[in-house]
């Protein structure tokens, strides 16, 4: 649709519907849908804080071996020239 200016304007999306369009999509916005019980998202939550910890955890050991191997590493290669001072 052009404006007065004639430049393109956008229209809203209520403008751009047929009126039965528009109107369905106003009923149905109203409709409550039924999601998961307070029961449901709290135990979802526990899986998910247990889950949370076992990866921490695995994490966690994973850096421990990297800073030990790193460790080892720098111990049987002194930095460039520290062997000659």
């Amino acid at each position: 649709m052009l404006s007065p200016a004639g430049r393109n304007s956008p229209l809203s999306e209520q403008e751009s519907l047929p009126r039965t369009e528009l109107h369905g999509r106003i009923l149905a916005s109203n409709v409550t849908l039924s999601g998961p019980t307070t029961e449901e998202l709290l135990k979802r939550a526990d899986d998910l804080i247990h889950q949370d910890r076992e990866y921490l955890a695995d994490f966690s050991a994973a850096i421990d071996q990297l800073q030990k191997r790193k460790e080892e590493f720098q111990a049987e290669h002194p930095p460039f020239g520290s062997r000659y001072s």
